[in-house]
């Protein structure tokens, strides 16, 4: 290996590396052959399944998640997916058309916003501050939307006019979780105005503070027990970043109203569970208290990586800029330049200089916004390799203001 390659800081990527991933064959050796070797499970095992899946993986990913959430979930409000992108797909299209518009966070994940604009839905971007998303801002949009959406009808198996899309725990690019009263704010506009609330959580087991459990997800602060209650949210969620994006394994969590409606899709009438096998062999190693295991080493290992990075970045980051939020939890950090830096400008020089990669904020701006900030992530640089690239990067800023 060239020292290029060995220096090289890749805090750009925002996929698990090597070290995240490694025990996964030993843990599903494991599961497979006992569920490989029970030739009572075959039948069921190779059959299309139920359509929310396997009763023995949503009861032990039920278990698994009253856990690590600290916060009662039922089995019965579980689905299998083949992970957060296929179910927010399957969203989009069973409850939704391309006249439906879609609210989303002026900052979000890139490639969550282009899926809306494929299937050619509306795509209007709501400002966000350090508590989530500006209620204020998106009461005001939704009123206005609709008024100009009135050609949109909806009836019983399409109750929402509009879904707004968010990342409310340790936000994708900026690290945020969202406040406990932002969250109370979103659930009451929601109900106002009668849209669906469609979370990616797929970070929200990688927190790094001392607590026993993450911020609670949004639907937690959906409560059945209201009396305007009509289920108003949806938790996607995924095995990718807890385990492995090679699972194609992950999960939808919502009140059985909206239960109900997703059920009704065709793909799953017909076709039944959308990953039987994988999910029959994953609720065995979830019985067998496997992946909780693995959940504990890997937060220690991204923890370690998040505390470099941080410290990096408070020691080296001219004064002029400004780190966002410091997360305390997931994969990034937000990274603010002065007004007159490009983001684009600043990658082109480190690339080329400085062996050092990031993600542009433009990338992260369905306006194409934000030219002057920048993501950084720690899933895929090396722990060794944070703290010089940071140095490296913060010199490279440096000389561009001179």
């Amino acid at each position: 290996m060239s020292d290029k390659t060995t220096k090289f800081a890749n805090l750009r990527q925002g996929h698990p590396a090597k070290e995240c991933i490694q025990g996964a064959s030993e843990i599903l050796g494991i599961a497979s052959q006992n569920i490989l070797t029970n030739p009572d499970i075959e039948y069921s095992l190779f059959q299309y399944g139920f359509s929310r899946g396997p009763p023995e993986f949503t009861e032990e990913l039920a278990k698994f998640l009253t856990s690590e959430y600290g916060d009662k979930v039922s089995s019965e409000d579980l689905l299998v997916t083949c992970g957060a992108s296929q179910g927010l797909h399957l969203l989009a299209t069973s409850l939704f058309t391309k006249d439906n518009p879609v609210f989303v966070e002026e900052l979000s994940y890139y490639h969550g916003t282009q899926l809306f604009k494929q299937l050619n839905m509306k795509v209007i971007p709501v400002p966000l501050d350090k508590d989530g998303l500006v209620v204020t801002e998106l009461d005001r949009l939704l009123t206005k939307e609709r008024l100009q959406a009135s050609h949109v009808v909806t009836d019983d198996s399409r109750p929402y006019w509009s879904l707004a899309y968010l990342i409310p725990t340790f936000h994708n690019p900026t690290g945020i979780c969202y406040s406990a009263d932002r969250c109370k704010e979103l659930i009451a506009v929601a109900r106002k105005h009668k849209i669906l609330l469609v979370c990616d959580d797929v970070y929200n087991l990688l927190h790094y503070t001392d607590s026993q459990a993450p911020p609670q997800r949004l639907l937690a602060y959906d409560h059945v027990s209201d009396t305007d209650f009509c289920g108003s949210v949806v938790s996607n969620c995924t095995f990718t970043k807890i385990f492995g994006p090679g699972l194609r394994l992950g999960w939808i969590e919502t009140s059985p109203p909206v239960m109900k409606l997703i059920l009704n899709c065709f793909v799953l009438r017909s076709g039944g569970c959308v990953n039987q096998y994988t999910a029959r062999i994953m609720a065995e190693a979830l019985r067998l208290g496997l992946e909780t295991a693995n959940m504990r080493r890997l937060r220690t290992l991204l923890k370690r990586r998040m505390e470099h990075l941080h410290e990096a970045l408070k020691k080296f980051l001219p004064e002029n800029c400004e780190v966002y939020t410091y997360s305390k939890g997931g994969y990034f950090v937000w990274v603010m330049l002065p007004e007159n830096l490009d983001a684009e400008v600043l990658r082109t020089n480190v690339l080329n200089g400085s062996d050092v990669d990031f993600l542009e904020g433009i990338r992260c701006s369905s306006d194409e916004k934000c030219r002057n900030a920048f993501r950084l992530s720690i899933s895929v640089c090396q722990e060794d390799q944070i703290w010089p690239g940071v140095q490296r990067l913060c010199e490279a800023i440096k000389n561009m203001t001179k």
